[in-house]
């Protein structure tokens, strides 16, 4: 209801579009700030999408091999609950990347899959989780999959140290000698991608002061491990093995600081 003041007719015309139009502005900014889920860290800093497309392409392959029988489920069960953590993390940059690709629709449903498959406790939840990755693909979408996602929940922490230890092993061997350097520079890549997923998820900071060194420490590595993926496309050995050394000193600090509290 407008004010009694606004008597003449052409003056509430004009104030109560006016504060129809706030009002709508006002809608519009609640929605944005509920649903902008986004990283903490712009995805577009963090990896190309192309790299983001052939490691989310990659992993479903490897993820689908492990679920085959209840066998190589038990077998492999770290190579499963490790990269469906990382598929989690890598559907989200995808939905959140400025750049055109071809799983950005597909995205939101693989994370959803990729979350049960690393969270299942049977076979037949795992292979639930596949399916709805492998539809996700044919363009068959899973209907409540949103493109919004928090991300310090998209993996548990556990598995994404786990994946993160493989990849920097990995990342020392190439460094060694460099032999298929957009696939190898990848390994970088989704260390970058976990540590914008680590930066996000601080329950392990038991001392609320101690936030900000947390996230200092993870929005740097996740530079650093960036800038060792971009030189290694490059073939640049050197500068790769420098900022890479930089960046295991961040988990060397991370672990003498956290892991025993």
């Amino acid at each position: 209801m407008l004010p009694k003041s606004f008597s003449n007719p052409v003056v509430s015309i004009i104030a109560s579009r006016l504060l129809q139009s706030t009002m709508a502005l006002a809608c519009i900014a609640g929605v944005s700030s509920v649903a902008r889920a986004e990283s903490p860290i712009p995805i577009a800093n963090v990896a190309p999408v192309s790299d983001l497309n052939a490691e989310a392409e990659a992993l479903i392959a490897t993820i689908g091999k492990t679920l085959e029988s209840e066998e190589t489920y038990k077998k492999d069960a770290k190579v499963w609950k490790q990269g469906a953590s990382l598929l989690a993390v890598v559907s989200q940059a995808i939905v959140e990347h400025p750049e055109a690709s071809s799983l950005k629709s597909a995205a939101p449903s693989i994370r959803q899959g990729a979350i049960q498959v690393a969270r299942s406790k049977t076979l037949a939840e795992a292979q639930a989780g596949q399916k709805m990755i492998t539809e996700a693909v044919a363009g068959r979408l899973v209907a409540d999959a949103k493109p919004e996602a928090d991300w310090g929940k998209l993996t548990k922490m556990h598995p994404s140290m786990e994946e993160m230890n493989s990849r920097a092993a990995a990342v020392r061997r190439s460094l060694k000698r460099l032999r298929k350097p957009e696939e190898e520079a990848r390994d970088a890549t989704a260390l970058a991608l976990l540590a914008v997923a680590t930066y996000a998820d601080t329950h392990e900071v038991k001392n609320a002061a101690d936030k900000p060194y947390w996230q200092e420490l993870a929005g740097n590595f996740q530079k650093e491990m960036t800038e060792t993926a971009t030189a290694m496309r490059s073939k640049d050995l050197e500068k790769a093995k420098t900022v890479f050394a930089e960046g295991m000193k961040r988990c060397e600090a991370c672990h003498e600081k956290f892991h025993n509290e």
